[in-house]
């Protein structure tokens, strides 16, 4: 069995590893930059309003929200 080729993606969101065959999350981030950067703004500024804390990516993907979260709050 021959497994998926894979791509590492430098886009404007971080460093993603990414299987070269998804076409969901991986042509996005491909063609767009970003995966729904949106949720990762309204987590940062909710973050911010609450004075800091913790915030929790309870998810199965490839960091798509926690990496631009991570980054923008330090």
């Amino acid at each position: 069995m021959k497994l998926p080729e894979i791509d590492i993606l430098d886009v404007a969101s971080g460093r993603y590893m990414t299987f070269r065959t998804d076409v969901g999350i991986g042509q996005t981030l491909r063609s767009k930059g970003a995966f729904e950067p949106h949720l990762a703004k309204i987590a940062s500024m909710v973050y911010r309003q609450r004075g800091g804390g913790m915030l929790v990516d309870i998810g199965a993907n490839i960091g798509t929200f926690c990496i631009p979260v991570a980054r923008e709050t330090g």
